[in-house]
């Protein structure tokens, strides 16, 4: 017996489909939900336009849709993605760089404990 119904990937940092915003749901999820309780030109409310990829599925299924998003980082990204029919890497999360600034700094203190330790050790020993 399955634990779920359905089961789908998170939208991880190394998936395709991945930008830099923080709770993107997995697009086949949003697909068969909207499938699932819509027909070609209902419309549908997406309260949080978030990366625009509920937007963005909407149009290939020929939906309408209405939505908002309060943050303009959010906005300017779904803007450029349906006007540009895919996500551009400006908007994408850049792992490499993420992974430097996030690396560096538990790096320094681990340094600094080990400087600690090292002169501890001269001061009983």
């Amino acid at each position: 017996m399955p634990y779920d119904w359905f089961y789908f990937d998170l939208v991880k940092n190394v998936s395709r489909e991945k930008t830099f915003h923080a709770c993107q749901i997995p697009q086949k999820l949003s697909e068969m939900l909207i499938k699932s309780c819509t027909v070609p030109s209902d419309a549908v409310l997406i309260l949080f336009g978030g990366s625009g990829s509920e937007i963005e599925i909407c149009k290939r299924l020929k939906r309408q849709y209405i939505s908002a998003e309060i943050d303009e980082k959010y906005y300017k990204m779904i803007i450029d993605r349906l006007n540009k029919g895919r996500i551009e890497e400006k908007y994408r999360l850049n792992i490499k760089n993420y992974e430097i600034e996030n690396i560096q700094t538990p790096l320094t203190l681990l340094e600094e404990q080990k400087e600690y330790l090292v002169r501890k050790e001269k001061k009983t020993g």
